[in-house]
Formats: C-alpha cells, structure tokens, sequence
C-alpha cells in the first residue's frame, strides 16, 4: 500500500523524487536549446559581412572557422543557440576579424551605405570652392605683378631720360637766345662758321626731336599702363587732372595734347604752332604728373596684394594641401575598403588654416630648399607632420638658449 502510494507519488511528480527531477530540469537550460541575445545575433550579422568580403577578395578562411560560424547561424534561425556554439563562435569570429584586417565592419559598412562618397564629394566641392578663390587670384596676382614690373622699368627709363631731355632743352634754349643777340658773321677763307662752336652744336643737334618723340612715347606707356594698375584697385588713386577734362572750348583734345609731341613745332613758335623747347618743358612737366600716378598706383596695388599674397593665399594653398591629402587617403581606404568616418580630416583643415596663417612668419622654414612660400603652404597642409616636427625643433633650439644647463642635464639624466 504504500509502496504503490509511493509510486504514484512518483509518477504525479509531487513527491520527493518528482522534486528532483524539477530541480535538475530547472538547472539545465531547458534541453540546451535557446535564442541568442541580442548582442550575439549582431555579432552574426557582422561575421555575414566578413565572409562576404573575405570569399570576394579571395581571402583564405579555416574551414573550422566558416563552419563554426555556419552552424552558429543555424542555430540562431533555429532557435537552438547553446552553450557550446557560442563557445565555438566567438573564437571563430576573432579569426575571421584577424584574416580580413585592416577591413572591418565599420568599414564595409560605410562603403555600402555611402558614407565614404559623401565624405569623398563633400571634400571634392571644398577643393573646387578653394581652386575657384585661388585660380582667379593667382592670374590677377601675375598680371598685377607682370604690369607693376612694366611700370617700374618705365620710371626707371624715363627717370633718366628726363635729366638729359632738359639738359639739352636748356641749351638748346640758352643757344637760341644767343643766337638772337649775336649776329651772324660771315665764314672765314676756310669756309669755318663765325659762330660759337656751342651754338652751332646746340642749334644742329639731331637727336633732340627724336628723343622727346621717344620720351613722350614712354610717357603714354607708362600712363597707359598706370591706368591698369589704376583698375586693380578700383581706381582709388586719382589720375592727373589734364587727363579728365577732355577737350577744351577750341576743341582740343588735353589729355592728347598732353601726351603727344606735335610734329609741327619748330625751333620758334609760329603760326599757331609751339616752339620745340615749349613742347619739350610740357611733356616734362606731364611726366612729373603721370609719374606721380604711377607711384601712387603701385604703391596702393603693393600694399592691397601684398597682404593677399601674405595672408590670403597662404591660407587658401594650406586648406588645398588639407584637401588634397585627404582626397588621397580616402580615395586610398575606399579601393582597400578600410574607410572609416573621421574627424582627423576636418581637424587637419583647422591644423591647416592655422599653419597657413603662420607659416610666413618662419623665415628659415625651408632653410636649403628653394621653393615659394605659397609652395610651402601648400606642403604644410598637406603635410602638417612637417610644420609640427618643425615647431619641435624651434621649440627645442629655443629652451637650448635659454637655459643650456638644465637641458644638458635632461640630457645627462
């Protein structure tokens, strides 16, 4: 009786040996067969995108690697995750991250949601941004510095063409005076001119028209050319005041009268035409004029593209280095598929902005290479390991001066 009792306590479960059984039941994981969390069921998702990449590189994989993530992906979709798959999974994940590196999931990621092109275009549209600033200066810039020059030649021409134009005015003036005062004698047995010998040199010397037609024609160069460099800024000097009034109440062109030499003037003036000496004291007086608008232009397009050059340009070049070496570096992750999203490319333009403001202040930056400063802006965008390592070596030539004792035991330490 009661051993059937017992056996039927036995078979209802709610006897002593019914307890046991639910206390093993409930200390086992219900058969071994449950699902993946949610951290391990991303995990697989990560090893799919592997093994996609790993098998269209070419990459060699374990066989026991693909096979233990194979079964742990069938487990998940089965519902039959266990203790012993995931013990296989994990390792066989590591070794699959360590044949594939330095492509990761971040990686094949971004390159498959677009994150590298957008990244890539946002960078080709800051390069072009800049190349449209740049381009457009830099031609004003050559052609600002290629009339400057022009100019400048031409000062230094007519500079000293005026002192020999008015010497030989004044003597040609002096000498027709006088001739007005002496009379003239008749020539001797030989045939020999009573005249002074200077008053015959300076009444038959050839070159003088020929010198004033030259020294005018310099003259409207340089005032041509004056009025370019006048436009470069905006036409802030003001130009002579014979140049703005035209013509006058007979119809006479100023500005050309003041430019040109009449052909017609002769050694006294007559018949309504200047003497040669009187066009002669007009065209200096115009270059006095036009030379003083040449200076006053180049003086004012030096200071305005001086600083462009100085501090616009530098920064603009640094900025296209920044670009360009991050165009390269992605443009290299992106075809090995190890692109990642980053700040160290945004943090490399700052660095950039910031070193080209700075870099004309370093006279001796590019101490035993010949390059042009806006070369060198360019170099330390595009490569700021060098302004830094640069900086450090300033840095530590400067505490070497001040204090050689204390660095000399560092040194000792």
């Amino acid at each position: 009786m009661n051993d059937a009792g017992a056996k039927f306590d036995d078979r209802d479960g709610e006897g002593p040996a019914g307890l046991r059984g639910e206390e093993e039941t409930a200390a086992q994981p219900q058969g071994d067969k449950y699902a993946p969390d949610s951290f391990a069921t991303d995990a697989l998702d990560e090893t799919h995108l592997l093994l996609a990449y790993a098998a269209s590189a070419g990459i060699n994989i374990e066989p026991e690697v693909s096979e233990a993530i194979a079964r742990a992906r069938a487990a998940n979709e089965r519902h039959s995750w266990n203790a012993d798959i995931e013990a296989k999974f994990w390792p066989a994940k590591s070794k699959l991250s360590q044949s594939v590196k330095p492509v990761t999931v971040d990686s094949l990621a971004a390159g498959k949601f677009g994150a590298a092109a957008i990244a890539t275009r946002r960078y080709f549209l800051s390069t072009v941004i800049l190349a449209a600033i740049i381009v457009p200066i830099s031609i004003v810039m050559f052609i600002n510095t290629a009339v400057s020059n022009d100019v400048r030649d031409l000062l230094k021409e007519n500079d000293a063409a005026a002192i020999a134009v008015h010497e030989q005015l004044v003597n040609y003036q002096s000498a027709l005076e006088q001739s007005t005062r002496i009379p003239r004698q008749p020539a001797d047995q030989k045939g020999n001119s009573g005249n002074s010998p200077g008053v015959s040199e300076a009444l038959l010397s050839p070159n003088l028209i020929e010198k004033l037609a030259q020294f005018a024609r310099v003259s409207r160069q340089l005032f041509a050319e004056s009025r370019v460099l006048n436009m470069f800024i905006l036409n802030s000097a003001q130009e002579p005041w014979w140049a703005s009034i035209g013509k006058d109440s007979t119809g006479k062109d100023i500005t050309r009268a003041n430019l040109e030499l009449d052909v017609r003037a002769g050694d006294r003036a007559g018949d309504g035409f200047p003497s040669i000496i009187t066009q002669g004291f007009e065209k200096l007086a115009t270059y006095q004029d036009i030379r003083s608008f040449a200076r006053q232009t180049q003086q004012m397009n030096l200071i305005l593209y001086g600083a462009i050059t100085a501090y616009v340009l530098p920064v603009a070049y640094a900025l296209l280095g920044a670009c360009a070496f991050a165009l390269r570096n992605m443009a290299a992750q992106t075809g090995t598929k190890t692109y990642q999203p980053s700040y160290s490319n945004r943090a490399r333009l700052i660095i950039a902005l910031i070193a080209g403001t700075v870099v004309g202040l370093f006279n001796n930056f590019t101490q035993g290479v010949s390059v042009s400063p806006l070369a060198v802006a360019f170099l330390v965008g595009y490569a700021v390991e060098v302004f830094f390592s640069f900086l450090d070596a300033f840095v530590h030539t400067f505490e070497s001066v001040r204090n050689p004792r204390a660095l000399g035991a560092s040194a000792t330490a």
